[in-house]
C-alpha cells in the first residue's frame, strides 16, 4: 500500500510504526473472509481492509479521529483472524491499537459512552472491587422481576455461585523442582473461577513445577490497553515487569490466553521506554500459556486411569490462543493423549464476541457471534466445552446448556486432581457473567449506555436534515446527521411499542431470532403505519435467511418512509445474498442517491459493477 506521510511526520514513532505496517498491505482481500465483523455485518469499513485505510486516510493528513473511525475501529473484535489470513504479514494488531489511542487522545465521545468506558477501566481490573460487584450482583437477584429488560438480563447472567478452590489445593513437588514458574493470577478470573488457577497449580506441581508468589504482580493491562488507554496499559505492564524481573524465573505462566498475548507483547508496549524496554522483552519472552508448559513438564509422564477416559468434548479455540499466541494443536493434543475423545468445532477461527469488553459495549455484535458460536459448538454433540479462556467461558455460559471448562480443569483432573466442579456439582451457571454482571449491580447509568434513543419519528426536521446530508461534504458531519436520522425512524409515541421494539432488539442480539420476531409481530400489529417496525423485522427475516419475506418487509418499509436509505442498501444485500447482481446494484445505487455518504454501500456498487463487467474484484 502506498502512503503519503511527510517527513515532519514520520519523525512521529507511531506514525512511523505505523507506515512500516500500512506499506505491507497489498490490498488483497484475504482478511475480509476471515473476520467476524465483515462476515456478519458486509460493510467493507468493519473489515480489516476497510479499517487499513481508515487508519492510513486519519493519520496521512494529520487530523484528529471522528466518528466514523471511533464507530468502526470499535467494531474490531482485535481476535487477529485477520493476521492468521494475511498472506503479507501485516501487522494489524498493532496497528489497531494505534489507531484505539488516537481515538481515545483525540475524539470526544458521547458522555454515556465515556461514562461506560471510564467504569471499566475503573473497576475491572481492580480484584477486590471486581469481586465485591460480583457479590452485589448475587444479592440484587431478587429485584430482577420489576427492573427494566435489559437491568434483568444483566442480572439473571450474574454467577448464583462461586466454586471455592479445592481443598486438595496442596502443591506435591518434587525435592529437585523441574522449573521454577510464576502463575499470572490476573483480576477477573480469581473472582469468577478461582478453581481454574487452583488446578494449575495442583498440576504443575504434580509435574514438578516449584511455583513462586508473586505479589506485586496483578492485572496485565490488557482490558485498558483495548480502551485505547495505552499509558495506564504501559504502567500495568511495569508493574508486573517489577514484580517478576528478580524472581529468577524459567517461565510465567498464563490461565488466560487474554491475559497471555498481553504479556507476550510487554517488550513492544515498552520498546521506547530506555528504562524498561530490556526487562519488558525479558518477561514477555519467559511468558508462556499454562499448556505450553504442560506439555514440557509431563513428555515423559502418563495420565492416570480414570472415569475421564473417552469424555467426548469439544475444543473451543480461544482466537488469543490461536491467532494472538499461535497456540493451535497443543491444548488438543494435551487433552487427546490425557484420554479425551476431542472434537473440533466448525468455523473455529471466528471469535465467539467475548473479546475483552467487547461484549459491554458492542452487545448486539457480540450477541449474533455467540449465537452463531454456540450453534457450531452443539453440532459437535460433545456434551462438553474446554476453553482456554475465562472471558469465553464467560460469554458462552449463557448460550449452552453444556458444561463449561477451562482447558486445564480436565488435564488437572486426567492427572489425578478432582473432577472439575463445573462435572462434579449440579449444574448452575457459574460463569455465566458476560462482563455485564457487574454493572447491573453498579450502575444503571451503564446499562443506558448501550440502550437506543429514540426521538420524534413525525419531526418536521426530516426534510432539513437530509437537504444538509445532501449538501454536505464532511464525512464525521454526515455520519452525525445519519445518526440524527435514525433516531426519527428508532422512536415512537407510545410507550409500549417503544419497549417492544428494544425487546426486539434486545432478542435479536443475543440470537433468540424466535422471540424477536414475536417483538417485531406486535410493533407492527400495534401501529403497522411505524416503518421501523418493519424495518427491524426484514433485518431479522435478512438474517434468518428468509429473503421473501425481507423483502415484502422492506417494501412496506419504503412504502412509509422512500428516503430509508437503510432499507434500500438492506434490499440491495438480500439480492446480493439470492445472487442477483443486477438487481442488488440497482437497490445500492438508489440507496446512495439518497444518502450519498454510506462508503460500505459505495464500495459495493463497485464491487457489483466489476463483477457485472468480468472484471477481477
Amino acid at each position: 500500500m502506498q502512503t503519503r506521510f511527510s517527513l515532519a511526520q514520520l519523525a512521529d514513532p507511531d506514525v512511523r510504526e505505523a507506515n512500516g505496517i500500512l506499506r505491507a498491505c497489498v490490498h488483497c482481500g484475504f482478511c475480509t473472509a476471515t473476520c467476524p465483523t465483515y462476515v456478519l455485518l458486509g460493510d467493507e469499513r468493519d473489515s480489516p481492509r476497510g479499517r487499513i485505510y481508515l487508519i492510513k486516510e486519519m493519520l496521512e493528513n494529520d487530523r484528529p479521529a471522528g466518528a466514523t473511525e471511533a464507530r468502526h475501529i470499535d467494531r474490531c473484535l482485535s481476535c487477529l483472524a485477520c493476521q492468521t489470513t494475511c498472506p503479507s504479514g501485516v501487522d494489524y494488531m498493532h496497528l489497531v491499537d494505534l489507531a484505539r489511542a488516537r481515538i481515545h487522545e483525540t475524539y470526544r465521545r458521547p458522555w454515556r459512552d465515556r461514562l461506560a468506558r471510564w467504569a471499566l477501566a475503573r473497576l475491572l481490573p481492580n480484584r477486590r472491587v471486581f469481586g465485591a460487584l460480583v457479590a452485589l450482583g448475587r444479592l440484587a437477584r431478587p429485584l430482577a422481576p420489576i427492573l427494566p429488560g435489559s437491568l434483568r438480563r444483566m442480572l439473571d447472567l450474574v454467577p448464583r455461585s462461586r466454586h471455592a478452590a479445592s481443598p486438595t489445593d496442596a502443591v506435591m513437588q518434587r525435592d529437585t523442582p523441574k522449573s521454577r514458574v510464576a502463575l499470572l493470577e490476573g483480576c477477573v478470573q480469581p473472582a469468577l473461577a478461582p478453581q481454574i488457577d487452583a488446578a494449575a497449580r495442583r498440576l504443575l506441581g504434580r509435574l514438578g513445577a516449584e511455583i513462586v508468589a508473586a505479589p506485586g504482580a496483578s492485572c496485565c493491562g490488557a482490558l485498558v490497553h483495548h480502551l485505547g488507554r495505552r499509558e495506564e496499559a504501559r504502567v500495568a505492564a511495569r508493574r508486573n515487569v517489577r514484580a517478576w524481573a528478580e524472581l529468577g524465573l524459567d517461565a510465567i505462566v498464563v490461565t488466560a490466553s487474554g491475559c497471555g498475548t498481553m504479556v507476550k507483547d510487554y517488550g513492544h508496549l515498552l520498546a521506547d521506554d530506555p528504562a524498561w524496554a530490556a526487562p519488558a522483552a525479558r518477561v514477555a519472552a519467559m511468558t508462556r500459556d499454562v499448556t505450553e508448559v504442560v506439555a514440557d513438564l509431563a513428555a515423559d509422564r502418563r495420565p492416570s486411569d480414570g472415569l475421564h477416559r473417552g469424555l467426548t468434548v469439544a475444543y473451543h479455540a480461544a482466537c488469543s490462543l490461536q491467532h494472538g499466541q499461535k497456540i493451535t494443536d497443543r491444548p488438543k493434543r494435551l487433552l487427546a493423549a490425557a484420554g479425551f475423545d476431542v472434537r473440533e468445532v466448525p468455523e473455529g477461527h471466528l471469535c465467539c464476541g467475548s473479546a475483552g469488553t467487547y461484549n459491554l459495549l458492542q452487545p448486539e455484535i457480540a450477541g449474533r457471534l455467540r449465537a452463531r458460536k454456540a450453534a457450531n459448538i452443539k453440532r459437535t454433540g460433545a456434551g462438553l466445552v474446554a476453553a482456554g479462556n475465562i472471558g469465553c467461558m464467560v460469554q458462552l455460559e449463557g448460550a449452552l446448556d453444556w458444561p463449561i471448562v477451562h482447558t486445564v480443569e480436565l488435564l488437572d483432573w486426567a492427572w489425578g486432581g478432582p473432577r472439575p466442579p463445573a462435572l462434579a456439582e449440579p449444574r448452575t451457571r457459574d460463569y455465566a457473567l458476560t462482563m455485564r454482571s457487574w454493572l447491573a449491580a453498579c450502575a444503571l447509568v451503564t446499562a443506558l449506555a448501550v440502550a437506543p434513543s429514540f426521538a420524534d419519528q413525525k419531526d418536521p426536521r426530516l426534510p432539513e436534515l437530509f437537504d444538509r446530508l445532501h449538501a454536505t461534504a464532511d464525512q464525521a458531519e454526515a455520519d452525525r446527521l445519519e445518526r440524527e436520522i435514525w433516531d426519527i425512524w428508532y422512536h415512537h409515541d407510545s410507550g409500549p411499542v417503544a419497549f417492544l421494539m428494544v425487546q426486539g432488539r434486545r432478542a435479536m442480539a443475543i440470537g433468540d431470532f424466535e422471540e424477536a420476531e414475536g417483538f417485531f409481530n406486535e410493533v407492527i400489529e400495534k401501529d403497522p403505519a411505524f416503518a421501523e417496525g418493519w424495518n427491524r423485522r426484514a433485518t431479522l427475516y435478512y438474517l434468518m435467511g428468509r429473503y421473501q419475506d425481507s423483502i415484502a418487509d422492506v417494501s412496506e418499509t419504503l412504502a412509509l418512509e422512500p428516503r430509508h436509505f437503510g432499507a434500500l442498501s438492506g434490499m440491495g444485500l438480500i439480492y446480493s445474498a439470492l445472487e442477483d447482481d443486477k438487481t442488488a446494484l440497482e437497490w445500492f445505487e438508489k440507496a446512495l442517491e439518497v444518502n450519498p455518504h454510506m462508503v460500505g454501500v459505495r464500495y459495493q456498487v463497485e464491487q457489483l459493477k466489476k463483477k457485472l463487467a468480468g472484471e477481477p474484484t
